[in-house]
């Protein structure tokens, strides 16, 4: 089975993420206001069958995308 949508984040990297909550078309986000890395998304979906991925962006700023490449592929 492969997750066709998921996202992994650091905190600082993420700016609508630091500082209080604003209104988002998503509702309220408190539960995700922190780093949510690699391993913990690995730990979530262990032992369900899942054997690959697709990563889909978190949101940095737009002049960082090519850092927001970077680390996503040195933690894949």
């Amino acid at each position: 089975m492969i997750d066709s949508h998921h996202h992994i984040w650091r905190q600082a990297d993420l700016p609508w993420l630091l500082g209080p909550e604003r209104p988002r078309i998503f509702g309220p986000y408190a539960a995700i206001k922190r780093n949510y890395p690699v391993e913990e998304y690995r730990s979530d979906i262990k032992g369900i069958g899942i054997k690959k991925s697709v990563y889909v962006q978190a949101n940095w700023a737009p002049n960082w995308f090519k850092d927001e490449i970077a680390w996503v592929q040195s933690v894949a």
